[in-house]
């Protein structure tokens, strides 16, 4: 099967600093990538530096346990000039339904949402 994506030693510097070194990547088509690591370990700026090298067909859901998690990262997305949607357990449904659709109609890029929120998507972006 031929990969959907394959990266091999990927570095990103940041002036004489090294924030990411040497990462290699091989993506099936159909797998889910999950990146995990220790605040600084260089997880956004590996995940900025792929958004540079890979271009992205459809749009992108981010999820999250907890509500406060969801608004933080929704708003740190915003700060950085991303155009992003957030869903949560506790809007109601009409407001869920004009994230949805916003999505759907990529109208945003990002959606943020709690993992209980999305139960049920059906997103085709």
């Amino acid at each position: 099967m031929m990969a959907l994506l394959e990266i091999t030693d990927f570095s990103i510097n940041y002036g004489r600093n090294r924030a990411v070194k040497q990462v290699s990547l091989h993506v099936d088509a159909g797998e889910i990538v999950t990146v995990l690591g220790a605040n600084g370990a260089g997880k956004t700026s590996l995940l900025r530096g792929l958004q540079g090298v890979v271009p992205c067909s459809g749009g992108r859901v981010m999820f999250v346990t907890k509500k406060a998690d969801a608004e933080q990262v929704a708003n740190n997305l915003v700060l950085q000039e991303y155009e992003c949607a957030l869903l949560h357990g506790d809007m109601e449904q009409a407001e869920r339904n004009k994230v949805i659709t916003r999505f759907k109609r990529k109208e945003v890029e990002i959606m943020v949402a709690t993992d209980v929120a999305a139960r049920g998507l059906d997103t085709p972006h």
